[in-house]
């Protein structure tokens, strides 16, 4: 489960697998795996969409907008608004570089491919 933490930061409240992040820092670095699915839990999703970018800050999934993998059967992305879920696939992962609030760019991340 990620949150907010106002319009400054996210941070990992909760992490079941305990290997995408530390809980309780501001913005930390998400260590995804290929071939793993995730399903997150976006507490303040209403007013802090989610999205996966790449280096040129096109969206890649995204929780306001239109992302390049979203159409993609093996990343195979849901969101039903507060939970998304995504496979992470080769070609994802070789063009996810962050992760970002879609209204607030202070709230973002790096993301490393483990």
């Amino acid at each position: 489960m990620i949150d907010n933490v106002g319009a400054r930061a996210w941070e990992v409240v909760k992490d079941e697998s305990g290997s995408v992040a530390p809980t309780n820092e501001s913005n930390p670095i998400f260590s995804l795996e290929v071939g793993q699915r995730y399903a997150v839990e976006n507490g303040g999703w209403s007013a802090h969409p989610f999205a996966i970018r790449n280096a040129d800050d096109t969206p890649l999934l995204s929780q306001s907008a239109d992302g390049q993998f979203e159409g993609d059967d093996s990343v195979d992305w849901t969101d039903d608004g507060q939970t998304f879920a995504f496979t992470y696939t080769e070609e994802l992962a070789a063009e996810a570089d962050y992760y970002i609030c879609t209204i607030h760019s202070r709230m973002r991340g790096d993301i490393e491919t483990i």
